[in-house]
């Protein structure tokens, strides 16, 4: 990886809309928190970029293009968020699978009992772990616009689904990924990380972070065995 630190002023922005995002979430502000945990995404992948190449302006250019991003970050070094996968050998955003279908097949399932095969079950259970990845990676354009019209998207399916593929409660998918990235960036624990503030009642004041929130974030730190924080 090149060698430069250009990229922890992108961990610690996208960090603090993370924070952000936790803080958000518990509540039905649906257009706030995915604009929140889209853009974290944005500026992780960008972080993780920026490290790979030394290359911030070409970082900057790839602008709210999730998937190129993605695909940018795999290519430069192929093991990064390796485990994010859809079965063997198949990248997440090779992923072929007709959202609408998945969806029907999702609730359809719930409201009826009805069984699935072992195809349907193993992409339905992939789409539901992935859907607001894939929601957001599709439409960041779109996200402050949720209740408005949609200027960038060719597909409604989206907004016209958008509450039943978006989580009002943290989704603990972002905690593997943020947790991932920062694994694979070598970053986590150091004084100026904006999580461990928060936690710790520098960056937020002691007793104003929701208890849910506080959960969550504190979920980034489970498996790091070189920090611990006080509960």
């Amino acid at each position: 990886m090149a060698g430069n630190d250009k990229w922890r002023d992108y961990v610690r922005n996208a960090d603090e809309f993370f924070i952000a995002y936790a803080m958000t979430c518990p509540c039905a502000l649906l257009s706030n928190h995915l604009f929140l945990i889209g853009h974290a995404v944005e500026l992780y992948l960008k972080a993780v970029y920026i490290k790979q190449t030394n290359d911030e302006i070409n970082a900057i250019k790839k602008g709210h293009k999730l998937k190129g991003l993605y695909k940018s970050c795999q290519e430069n070094v192929p093991p990064f968020l390796l485990k994010f996968k859809f079965k063997e050998n198949h990248e997440i955003f090779n992923f072929r699978g007709n959202y609408k279908e998945l969806l029907e097949l999702e609730m359809g399932a719930i409201k009826s009992g009805k069984s699935l095969t072992d195809f349907e079950r193993e992409k339905v259970l992939h789409f539901i772990s992935y859907k607001e990845f894939y929601l957001i990676s599709e439409n960041l354009n779109n996200l402050k616009y949720i209740y408005c019209q949609w200027k960038h998207s060719r597909d409604p399916f989206w907004r016209e689904h958008l509450q039943a593929i978006a989580s009002i409660k943290p989704n603990p998918f972002w905690i593997e990924f943020v947790k991932q990235v920062r694994s694979f960036l070598g970053y986590g624990g150091e004084d100026n990380d904006m999580i461990k503030l928060c936690l710790e009642g520098f960056a937020c004041p002691v007793g104003e972070l929701p208890n849910m929130s506080r959960s969550y974030l504190s979920e980034i730190f489970d498996d790091n065995s070189n920090y611990q924080f006080d509960r």
